[in-house]
């Protein structure tokens, strides 16, 4: 994992993921298993968070059923959960993804490049 300033030139690569964290920039490769888990599903918790369980058992119920559409009338937060997968749902409500700010203190306590 590779912690770098915000003002910092290097890019991310295609299959690389990243997050800025106050005023640093965070980018682990697959070959980071700890910190590429850590952001990837920290991007997870930081959309569920915006709704409350209920509605994301209501979206996995109606997914589980045979609904794949999203509705006319989903919100922005609502559409992001219409995208996920039925497993990624659930283990947001399984707590099996913990909250983002878990991942984001993980990530400070991983050492960086």
């Amino acid at each position: 994992m590779h912690r770098l300033s915000a003002i910092s030139e290097i890019k991310p690569g295609a299959s690389d993921q990243f997050v800025m964290i106050d005023n640093s920039k965070y980018i682990a490769t697959k070959s980071n298993a700890y910190a590429f888990d850590a952001i990837t599903n920290m991007a997870v918790s930081t959309q569920l968070e915006k709704l409350s369980e209920e509605k994301i058992a209501e979206i996995l119920d109606a997914k589980l059923s045979g609904q794949l559409t999203t509705p006319t009338d989903a919100t922005a937060e609502e559409q992001a959960a219409w995208a996920m997968s039925t497993d990624t749902l659930d283990a947001y409500l399984n707590q099996m993804i913990k909250p983002s700010k878990f991942y984001e203190q993980l990530l400070r306590v991983l050492p960086g490049a």
